[in-house]
């Protein structure tokens, strides 16, 4: 409320004893506040005012009651809704920073006071600012990881299911028997089967003949004799067999292959220890049949190998020039029993007939 009191309009010329206004204190000039007030209560003037002055003074102190009395009736005018519910509002920032603008879905109605949800960059404020980018990088994170497990467990699978490498490393451990075309068999301990002695044979030789083109020679590490065989120690064979059938494999050593004629027998020669052994042994020409293997099934370290053996007259080129020979044209098959060793290696247990195809 204003420091003025309403005071009635003089009639006549205004007094310093009657009228609107007190008598001046002469002793105290007159002053006026910081506010723009007239101090009444320490101060009064020194001198005595126009009818004019007076006027204006009653005229100010009027219109500030009015004033006053029309902000008071309007407070107690301001409508109040009962039992009205209550709605929670976010946590935001209604300081508007100047200069800064608001987007239109962030405004409120006209004279309503603007929730300010972004920086001036454009950014969305709040207490989890990084919530949204961190959710998505942790999604995609997430399906990267479903993706990657996923081609983990097909690879593996189509890993275990295929026997490609498997099945080239077999061929190469077992072509020396599989090119004499075994008899069944049980074990190849204390086995008198030429096949078995011919295979460890083979391999001998064809091992020095690796090693001869190796290093680029032809002059075999093994002694010819008179009639053009190569002079084989028994020690090498031996090794030869073992790494076919096992260290626990032993031949029963024989000559065989005379009624052929010397130069095609294989002479076994138990004074000096060694085979004489036909240079033809390498010649795979005189095969009447060609393995392939056709499948492989593993339990372990055991390992059923089928082969099928394709009659060289059933074998066709391809457009290239290259033999075809595959299980489609086999004439018969076999099983072989196999066992991977700790090192790695394979040794052939056991033949047995898988029946004739056609």
């Amino acid at each position: 409320m204003s420091n003025w009191k309403k005071v009635e309009q003089p009639t006549g010329p205004a007094s310093l004893d009657g009228g609107g206004i007190d008598a001046p204190d002469e002793k105290k000039p007159a002053e006026i506040t910081k506010d723009g007030k007239f101090n009444t209560a320490d101060a009064q003037p020194s001198l005595g005012l126009s009818p004019e002055d007076a006027a204006f003074l009653d005229e100010a102190a009027a219109a500030l009651l009015r004033e006053e009395e029309f902000d008071a009736e309007n407070e107690m005018k301001i409508p109040v809704t009962v039992n009205a519910p209550v709605e929670e509002e976010e946590d935001v920032d209604l300081e508007k920073s100047e200069g800064a603008e608001v987007p239109p879905e962030q405004e409120g109605p006209v004279g309503a006071p603007s929730r300010k949800r972004y920086t001036r960059r454009g950014r969305r404020k709040g207490k989890y600012r990084f919530a949204a980018p961190l959710g998505l990088a942790v999604t995609l994170l997430a399906i990267v990881g479903i993706v990657a497990t996923g081609s983990f467990i097909v690879d593996k699978i189509r890993s275990n299911n295929d026997t490609t490498a498997l099945k080239q490393e077999l061929f190469y451990q077992m072509e020396p028997l599989m090119l004499y075309t075994p008899t069944a068999f049980t074990s190849a301990v204390n086995s008198s089967q030429e096949a078995l002695i011919r295979a460890a044979l083979y391999k001998v030789l064809w091992q020095e003949n690796i090693r001869m083109r190796q290093v680029g020679t032809e002059e075999s590490k093994y002694k010819m004799d008179n009639v053009g065989r190569y002079i084989v120690p028994l020690s090498d064979v031996d090794a030869a067999y073992s790494d076919l059938f096992g260290k626990a494999a032993k031949f029963n050593y024989k000559t065989f292959g005379s009624e052929t004629g010397d130069y095609y027998t294989f002479l076994y020669d138990k004074e000096n220890a060694c085979y004489h052994v036909p240079s033809s042994a390498m010649n795979t020409d005189n095969f009447s049949y060609q393995p392939v293997i056709d499948t492989v099934t593993k339990a372990g370290d055991q390992i059923t190998v089928r082969v099928g053996y394709v009659n060289v007259k059933d074998i066709k080129p391809d457009k290239n020039g290259v033999d075809i020979i595959t299980p489609a044209v086999a004439t018969y098959f076999q099983l072989y029993q196999v066992q991977e060793m700790q090192d790695g290696k394979f040794i052939i247990l056991s033949v047995k007939d898988d029946g004739k195809k056609k």
